[in-house]
């Protein structure tokens, strides 16, 4: 492990030194390809840095869960936790023990918890970095394309398009989007991502608590407000966007509204694709499908445009709620590009706005066939 890390290190510098030299030179695809590498190499770098604390505060505490059972004369514990801690620092790979000890096993789901997310934001780091990269292979073509080198302008597109077909990029964006290591299969490679969002504001400055899992706790001022969340997808082709209305019982009657008797009041919900520099572009819906609607208040009140009209869940309220907005046309993303949601709740009390929530998208065909 130590000798991976300081092969990596020695790579990351030899990459730098090139791409500082190709920034002068001649060809502008090579420096961005250079510097876009060594970006990568510098996101591997930290990872490797990061799992290796992880693995040193690992073994300590397998030390510590030895030194326990011995003092208490279990000796088979002791033997399996001496077994693993011996293991793992010959080969760097947890293995469940055949010996019953919970703590130990404790021990190794934190462990691989831990690993997993550490593995994970290197994924949305590179998904980043190739959305980057894709965007500036962009103006480049766009250049070589006004100066009439097309030939040249061609090969900056199949560059681009390499970027996002390989294998391993797959890889990267399915593990960026996953929500838990314990999360069964189909919750990765099924239809439904979840997004974490970026950002949470809204114009009565309430407060957006985002959890790991992108789930979304609002407190703070209440009244007439729209929040806005933006996100980097981790798809490229968006058909349909889901909300989830999370019960909670730190909200009014478990939520998962704000208002006294835990119902909310969805008036508007808007996407917004990243089109330029600060600049947005609405998309819309051509329908809206949920597990249960108030009377006189259908979720297909939230994509209309009558302000007056929206989505809520009296007197099914206590509970989890769940809504599936399906976009006119398939929105294709650009790797690392944002989109914006904007949810509004206008009703006349005020107080009618979601307290806990969930974002996801897919890319099926038919979004409906396949709800969770």
């Amino acid at each position: 492990m130590k000798f991976r890390i300081v092969f990596t290190m020695l790579r990351l510098i030899a990459i730098c030194h090139v791409s500082v030299g190709l920034l002068y030179a001649e060809d502008p695809a090579a420096s961005l390809q250079a510097t876009y590498q060594a970006h990568l190499d510098e996101a591997e770098l930290e990872e490797e840095l990061e799992l290796t604390r992880l693995g040193r505060q690992y073994v300590d505490q397998l030390d510590l869960l030895f030194d326990q059972a011995r003092e208490s004369a279990n000796l088979e514990n002791a033997r399996a936790v001496y077994v693993e801690r011996n293991r793992f620092r010959d080969e760097g790979k947890v293995a469940f023990a055949d010996a019953d000890l919970p703590a130990l096993r404790r021990l190794q789901n934190v462990y691989l918890d831990s690993a997993f997310r550490i593995r994970r934001e290197r994924a949305r780091k590179v998904m980043r970095l190739t959305g980057q990269m894709n965007q500036a292979l962009a103006n480049l073509e766009r250049q070589l394309t006004s100066e009439n080198r097309i030939d040249e302008a061609l090969r900056i597109r199949q560059t681009r398009e390499a970027l996002t077909t390989s294998d391993q990029f797959s890889r990267f964006r399915k593990l960026a989007s996953a929500s838990g290591r314990f999360s069964s299969p189909a919750a990765i490679e099924g239809i439904w991502h979840v997004l974490r969002p970026q950002s949470f504001h809204t114009p009565l400055e309430a407060k957006g608590e985002i959890g790991e899992e992108g789930v979304v706790l609002v407190s703070g001022e209440t009244g007439q407000d729209t929040y806005q969340l933006e996100f980097v997808p981790s798809l490229q082709r968006i058909t349909a966007v889901r909300l989830d209305a999370l019960a909670d019982d730190r909200l009014p009657n478990g939520g998962p509204g704000r208002a006294h008797n835990g119902n909310f009041v969805l008036n508007r919900f808007r996407l917004f694709v990243e089109s330029g520099e600060n600049a947005w572009e609405e998309v819309g819906f051509q329908g809206a499908s949920a597990g249960f609607s108030q009377t006189n208040w259908p979720v297909e009140g939230a994509i209309d445009d009558n302000n007056a009209s929206g989505w809520a869940v009296s007197p099914e309220t206590g509970r989890n709620h769940q809504a599936i907005f399906i976009l006119a046309a398939p929105l294709q993303v650009p790797p690392g590009s944002r989109i914006q949601l904007r949810m509004v709740h206008n009703y006349q009390s005020g107080d009618h706005s979601l307290g806990k929530f969930r974002i996801s998208i897919t890319d099926a065909a038919n979004p409906l066939a396949d709800r969770e």
